[in-house]
Parts: C-alpha cells; structure tokens; sequence
C-alpha cells in the first residue's frame, strides 16, 4: 500500500509538472483586468486617447487617420536592406524629415495632435502610435480586434523615403514593396479593408471630403464591391496621378485599388472578401497585427491584447444608395 502511494504522488507530480504556467491576472489602478502587469502602463494612454481622441469611442478622422500612420510608420523597413526600424514610431519621433515624403503629405496636422499625447505618457512612440491605432480601429462598427505588443524601444533612426508605396505605382512594384517587409499578395488585399473606413483630406469640384466607399463610418466590404462599379465621375479635381474615375461624385478611387481588384494575382482573393464577408474580419486582423510587429519579434515584447477594445458590430444592413454617405468628422 505504502509503494502504492508513493508511486501516486510521483504521477500527481510529474502530471502537474506538464501544466503550462498561467500568470494571474492583475487588477490595474482604474478597474482594467490584465494578464501581465506592465499593461497597466497603458491605462492612462487609453483613457486620454478615449476622452481626446475619439471623443468618447468615436470613428472620427483622427481615428481613421490614426490607423493610416500607423500603416506608413511599419513600411518603413527592409528584409533585405538594413534600412529602418519598421513599427517603432519614427514617424512621430523623426517628423521633421519624414512629414518631408511624397506619402505623408497632408499628414503633420495628425503628427502634431499625436505627438502631444506622447508628451503626456511615459511611452515610446512606437508603442504609442500602434497602440493608439489598435484602439482607433475598434471605434468603428463591424472591425475586427487587432492584438497589441507592448515594450518597443524610441526609434534611433528616421525611416528612409519611397518605402510606402504610391496610388499610381504599379502593381508589381507595390507587391515587391510587400514583399520586402514580409507580406503575400492575399495578406496586401486583406489590408486594403482599411480603405473600407478612409476619407481623402482632398476636396473635389463639389466641395466634399471623398471617401472610398459608400458606408466610410461602418467597417464592413462595402470597398470591395464598389471598386468593381462603373467609373462614372472622372475626379480629376482631386488628383489624377493618383485616381481613377469613380462610381459615385463623393467617392474616390485609388488607381492602385482598381489595379489590385483586376490583377491576376490578387483578383481572386478580393472577389473572395466580396462573396464571404465574414472572411475579411479575421483577414485584416492577422495582417494589421502583422503590420505593427515589422522589425520585431512578439516574444521580446509584452502582450497587451487584453487592453485593446472590443469593437461594436456593424448595422445589420448597409446599402448603396448612391447618394452622399454620413461625411466623416475631424
């Protein structure tokens, strides 16, 4: 009986030897549950973003915007090149030479509003800025959570210029551009759904901010579709090295949009995200969070995920009228 007992304890042992370590959670200063308590560092930088940015969980343009730097800060890197830092927020920290690039046109205004956030937190800009679009993007109804790890150094050097590829560059030359960070044809059309929710700062001859779909304030694949429509209005006012002609007066099409939803090695998968819808969600998540971890591995940074939102579904229906959507706010 004794060697019986014994022999149980030793499977007792080693069986609880075999269960993964599970970190308690941590309550933070301000009620937020987390899984690792260097998140709480980000609780203020949520509610200031929350009270200041979104005005109270908004997807406004400073919002949507928000995602787009994001997007140009991460592109700035190269697998084969030792060039930049990818997803380390140089576009905020190295501003003044970067606000210099054909990209980045019309986005200082944006630069300026973030960079004062900055200055309020102890936070680099890296994990700043990707934070804060992670949280922007769950502002507007029907988008995906995205994942969020937290720990990135300041950036030591401004990302370098033609990283972020152009409307008018052509498709192979912007498929090489993916490429040179890491991402597939299917991985770059997945993150084309952003498109679903921007507005142009242009103005066209009617004197309305262009979007690029016809429910801008709703994430959903309206985009999709609506790039297959018809061209009927030219935009040229707006800026014909980067557009082609439109469905709607209000609405904007990039060249490089109606080149990926035509080209072999991407149509299928955009007519993919227009016949299962439920296909983008988890699509564009995988790539966005791909997106802020360029030039970094997650096993060296903290996972924070579980301070990011969770979104509010779309509306139950969205249709195209034709006529001007609800106009996104500043």
């Amino acid at each position: 009986m004794r060697v019986k007992l014994i022999l149980q304890s030793l499977l007792v042992i080693c069986f609880l030897k075999t269960i993964p370590h599970v970190a308690a959670a941590v309550t933070c200063p301000g009620g937020p549950i987390v899984q690792n308590a260097r998140c709480c560092d980000l609780v203020p930088v949520l509610k200031d973003l929350q009270a200041n940015l979104t005005a109270g969980d908004v997807c406004n343009g400073l919002a949507r915007s928000t995602l787009r730097l994001a997007f140009h800060d991460a592109m700035g890197f190269s697998n084969t090149v030792n060039m930049g830092g990818g997803a380390d927020g140089s576009v905020l920290t190295f501003h003044t030479i970067e606000m210099g690039y054909a990209a980045n046109v019309r986005l200082d205004l944006l630069v300026s509003i973030l960079q004062s956030f900055v200055g309020r937190h102890n936070i680099s800009t890296g994990d700043f800025l990707h934070f804060a679009a992670a949280y922007a993007l769950t502002t507007c109804p029907g988008a995906p959570g995205l994942s969020f790890f937290y720990g990135r150094p300041p950036p030591t050097v401004a990302a370098p210029d033609n990283t972020i590829p152009l409307a008018s560059d052509p498709i192979n030359h912007t498929l090489a551009r993916f490429l040179d960070v890491g991402f597939t044809p299917p991985e770059v059309v997945a993150l084309l759904a952003a498109h679903s929710i921007a507005s142009s700062s242009l103005s066209n001859i009617f004197n309305i901010v262009p979007t690029m779909d016809s429910t801008p304030l709703v994430f959903d694949n309206q985009f999709f579709k609506e790039v297959l429509l018809p061209g009927n209005f030219p935009n040229n006012s707006v800026d014909p090295n980067q557009t082609v002609a439109s469905p709607f007066s209000w609405e904007i099409r990039l060249k490089s949009d109606a080149a990926f939803a035509a080209a072999p090695q991407t149509s299928a998968v955009w007519q993919g995200f227009i016949n299962s819808p439920s296909s983008l969600i988890p699509a564009f998540s995988q790539a966005m969070s791909k997106m802020s971890l360029i030039g970094y591995q997650s096993s060296n940074l903290v996972d924070c995920s579980d301070l990011v939102p969770i979104p509010s579904p779309a509306p139950s229906t969205s249709t195209t009228s034709g006529t001007n959507p609800p106009q996104p706010t500043l």
